[in-house]
């Protein structure tokens, strides 16, 4: 059965393949549970910390640097890569590598050495990518620009594959049969876009590089670690993975002690749930904070250095609607460009004066709590628009007999629902947090105005 089928996933020979080519299951404490398309990983019995739990080869590790250096020759790949970096994806190169080699693999089917890893593989996804038009209608704002950028991502990926299947390549003869075969299969395409980007991580430029060749392409390295795919997601995680302990293996350790038949998760990062709902296809609600949504069109230098385009720093609490230090600064920064010589000095004290910068801060708190509440009312009033839309979508399918083709049926759409919740929720913790202060601060400025009277 084809993995870009809509059957289940097949995992009867993974262990039994993963074995055979040297994934080693320390204490025999790994094993993979779960229904249909949900699968995981679990402990067998109670194992402590910095234990290794599981460790793959690094000859079934994909890597994409490497690949290029002994699989894909740069020059059957450069048309792909150059038309990505023409379109501005080339940052994406690596993955690009990646896509390809699976799209391979595929289609050699049983003759693939990573045959039973590709069939184990998901065969469905909630991703952006795959939602309807009606689905995408009910996205907030940054969910749904960041679903139209990967529309166009895989679009581009598409058109890359077409360019190098097109090239008349010295060194690719044997490679070009298997990919003319996959050209204008948008579902096999689309499948393997989601395996990569759901699956893959990626390091930094120069980071575990080694020594470069003349057949290496510069860019960012990523890896997909077969079995290590298999961990899902929690913040914080109780799985990290090492790959400079060992030349020949990737070590999954464990950070803490963990009792048997835990779930076992590595942490993707991330602040922001749009990109969980969009990249991975799942609403992740025990995030702790998310991205307070406040944006800056042309952030001068000290805006920038105040860390106003940093999502992981401009947050909010999800548990109590607790608003992140460098939101306040950020804010008020740019309110006081109406007094540029009070600005001087709230930079200087941000950077080098804390009692001055509470000073200033206590003065402008009012001013600071009203800009903050008008920006999280708006965005409460924009996710209301949006929920309105999800729920009538939902009214609807509810009085249409359900079909199986997910186009029409519209199965994502009670996640979407969750996604606009979570965040509903979130902003509306803000929003009572920021009431209550203003109100305060109204209460201290009227006092002190009775008091000089």
């Amino acid at each position: 059965t084809s993995s870009s089928s809509s059957s289940s996933r097949n995992m009867t020979s993974l262990q039994t393949w993963a074995t055979e080519n040297g994934v080693r299951f320390a204490l025999s404490n790994f094993e993979a549970q779960g229904q249909e398309e949900d699968w995981g990983v679990t402990l067998k019995e109670d194992t402590e910390a910095q234990q290794v739990i599981m460790r793959v080869p690094k000859t079934l590790v994909w890597n994409s640097q490497m690949l290029v250096e002994q699989e894909l020759p740069k020059s059957f790949l450069q048309p792909g890569l150059d038309f990505l970096a023409q379109k501005g994806y080339g940052n994406q190169l690596a993955e690009f590598v990646l896509f390809i080699k699976l799209l391979m693999e595929h289609e050699k089917q049983q003759e693939s050495l990573w045959y039973p890893w590709i069939q184990s593989l998901p065969t469905q996804f909630d991703t952006g990518v795959c939602m309807s038009s009606e689905e995408r209608e009910c996205l907030p704002p940054f969910a749904s620009a960041l679903c139209n950028y990967e529309l166009g991502r895989l679009e581009c990926f598409r058109y890359a594959l077409e360019a190098i299947s097109r090239e008349d390549h010295d060194d690719g003869t044997l490679l070009i049969p298997l990919l003319q075969n996959v050209i204008g299969n948008d579902h096999l395409t689309q499948w393997a876009f989601n395996v990569i980007f759901t699956r893959c991580w990626k390091y930094a430029p120069d980071e575990h590089n080694g020594d470069a060749n003349d057949d290496q392409i510069d860019f960012d390295r990523s890896d997909i670690v077969p079995l290590g795919d298999m961990f899902n997601h929690q913040e914080p995680g109780n799985v990290v993975v090492q790959d400079l302990s060992s030349q020949e293996y990737v070590d999954f350790v464990l950070t803490e002690n963990t009792q048997a038949s835990s779930p076992l998760h590595l942490s993707y990062g991330m602040t922001n749930p749009y990109r969980f709902l969009i990249i991975f296809g799942f609403v992740y609600q025990e995030m702790p904070e998310i991205f307070c949504q406040v944006l800056y069109s042309d952030p001068s230098p000290e805006l920038l250095n105040l860390g106003c385009d940093d999502r992981s720093k401009m947050v909010y609490r999800t548990q109590d609607g607790a608003i992140a230090n460098t939101v306040w600064d950020s804010v008020l920064y740019s309110l006081l460009a109406q007094v540029p010589d009070t600005q001087s000095q709230f930079y200087q004290a941000c950077i080098e004066d804390p009692n001055r910068k509470d000073e200033i801060h206590r003065k402008y708190r009012l001013e600071v709590c009203l800009t903050l509440r008008n920006h999280v009312i708006r965005t409460l009033n924009e996710l209301d628009e949006f929920s309105e839309k999800t729920n009538m979508y939902l009214q609807q399918q509810q009085q249409q007999p359900q079909k199986e083709d997910n186009d029409t049926h519209h199965s994502r759409l009670p996640m979407i629902r969750n996604h606009i919740d979570f965040l509903q929720s979130t902003f509306q913790k803000v929003k009572e947090r920021l009431d209550g202060m203003a109100k305060d601060e109204k209460d201290l400025r009227m006092k002190n105005m009775s008091s000089q009277s």
